[in-house]
């Protein structure tokens, strides 16, 4: 194959086994990622002539077939480097890179959801953690999303997606190693045990933060608008699947031998499978990264979203609700265990099981609905019954321990609504050139703001544990049920105050989703009637 190269406005044709990027010493002076492409008689690149500065590449005028040049004689010549050029995935890559996707989230599933629910909770009783600290460790997932600012600039300075995801996402999974061998480097009661589990939770999730932004504006440019929502729903669906096999299978094993060892081969094997899934993405294209426009400073990336008052209104409701919720989140997997005396695979099965069957028969459902109507009115419907779900847990009691799977898989099914559509409107609602700075603001902010929820929550529950019962009107809800209460009112306030406000330009309204939905059941009904 033939290439041809201008350099001060003289033809050097080049012959090279195939296109891509070369070091090449021109006279001493290194002329680093050059790059050359094919030459066509017939064609013409002059659009291509000001795409690569310093260097104009030419398939025009003919050169003769035996006229070839050395790179080591070419005449000396000092520009700057030229950054690789990536060129658009094709359809067949792309279509093998959104099956990966899925793939990689089948064993990325396993990884988030066995690490984290009764095993973690059980794990830090055993290894003799309070209320609190439990509260510390279950905000780890959202306190970690500081980092995700820094993820962003990263990206914007280094325009390396791919390799930041690939390098801190691995950290984050083998870090789940040193947490499983804990035990065994420390005896449980001595002062460093919790410090260090705590420690290495926190970085490991920071880690994985800091990776966010970088797989987030890979899949915005990867995965197509037109499918995103089918899609997202596809991956949620098959990774709920694989969720609900691997913790219904982590909550039997720790009931069947509820031993330090068990523990640490759960979250070795869990760790990696979190390795496999950050792996199978080494082999998803990358496309270019759209042009970030004028520089800015950190202050003026982090005051310029802020700007957008769609950003704002989705702010403000995503902060509030996700403090209402988690507040609540930590403190129900001790209420299963300890209030309802449930087992931990009973407590698996039933607070992340349920759900996650929930999630999976839903979420495509939700995916198609907000394609056809989009997110907004997805997100608000099923936000408005998610706020309920904290008052069933509140009247709940040991005798009806059983029926808590019915709780947890009404709250999936809409809670799989809510996910796809904060989802969504990440990838949609930021300015493209800004994407990555904005959902990493928006993630800190909404993280940290969450984070902060069970670690409040967890030391109010030890707070009320030490003080007389409380009662009202007679009844002694007990110091869980006062924290579900709590949950049950900042959701009630968020979705009054915020959710009404936030926007999305072309979406339907609820009220239209509704009657859509009604009659196309109606119709369904009928002519299931009239066969």
């Amino acid at each position: 194959m033939r290439f041809v190269l201008i350099l001060n406005r003289r033809v050097r044709p080049i012959h090279l086994q195939s296109p891509g990027c070369w070091n090449a010493d021109v006279n001493s002076t290194t002329i680093e990622g050059l790059c050359l492409f094919p030459w066509r008689e017939q064609e013409s690149v002059a659009g291509r002539r000001n795409s690569l500065p310093g260097f104009i590449l030419s398939l025009n005028p003919p050169v003769p077939e035996n006229n070839s040049v050395n790179l080591l004689s070419l005449p000396r010549l000092r520009k700057p480097a030229l950054p690789p050029v990536l060129s658009p995935p094709r359809a067949s890559e792309r279509r093998e890179g959104l099956h990966r996707i899925i793939v990689a989230w089948a064993f990325g599933s396993i990884f988030f959801n066995t690490i984290m629910g009764a095993p973690l909770a059980a794990y830090v009783r055993t290894l003799g953690g309070s209320d609190f600290t439990w509260g510390i460790i279950a905000a780890a997932p959202m306190i970690g999303s500081v980092s995700q600012l820094f993820g962003s600039c990263a990206i914007e300075a280094t325009r390396k997606r791919k390799g930041l995801f690939l390098t801190f996402g691995l950290i984050q999974r083998l870090l789940w190693l040193p947490i499983a061998a804990l035990p065994w480097v420390f005896s449980k009661g001595h002062p460093l045990l919790l410090p260090a589990l705590t420690t290495l939770v926190m970085i490991s999730f920071l880690c994985g933060h800091f990776a966010g932004p970088a797989w987030m504006s890979w899949m915005a440019d990867f995965v197509p608008l037109k499918v995103r929502g089918a899609f997202f729903a596809n991956r949620m669906r098959v990774g709920t699947l694989m969720a609900l096999l691997s913790v219904t299978f982590a909550g039997w094993l720790l009931d069947l031998r509820p031993a330090l060892s068990t523990y640490t081969i759960l979250f070795s094997v869990v760790s990696l499978c979190g390795v496999v899934d950050v792996l199978v993405f080494r082999w998803v294209p990358e496309p270019e990264m759209a042009s970030e426009g004028e520089r800015l400073t950190l202050g003026q990336r982090i005051r310029s979203p802020f700007g957008d008052p769609i950003f704002r209104q989705f702010l403000l409701y995503a902060t509030g609700y996700a403090f209402s919720v988690n507040f609540m989140a930590a403190p129900l997997w001790l209420f299963a265990m300890e209030s309802l005396h449930m087992s931990k695979l009973g407590a698996n099965l039933t607070l992340m099981g349920a759900h996650l069957a929930a999630m999976s028969l839903a979420s495509p459902l939700w995916g198609r609905l907000a394609d056809r109507f989009g997110n907004r009115p997805v997100l608000r419907l099923c936000t408005m019954v998610v706020t309920l779900a904290p008052l069933p847990w509140m009247l709940i009691t040991p005798s009806l321990a059983s029926w808590a799977w019915l709780i947890a898989f009404v709250t999936g099914v809409f809670w799989s609504g809510i996910e796809l559509g904060n989802f969504n409107l990440m990838l949609s609602l930021f300015p493209k050139e800004r994407r990555a700075v904005s959902m990493a603001l928006f993630a800190m902010i909404a993280g940290f703001t969450a984070g902060v929820a069970p670690m409040l929550s967890g030391a109010l529950a030890d707070l009320l544990k030490t003080l007389p019962p409380v009662q009202i009107v007679g009844w002694t809800p007990g110091a869980y049920r006062i924290i579900f209460m709590l949950s049950f009112l900042g959701r009630v306030l968020t979705t009054v105050i915020f959710l009404p406000r936030m926007q999305e330009p072309r979406a339907a309204s609820t009220r239209h989703l509704l009657k859509s939905v009604a009659s196309d059941l109606e119709e369904r009904f009928a002519s299931r009637r009239i066969r």
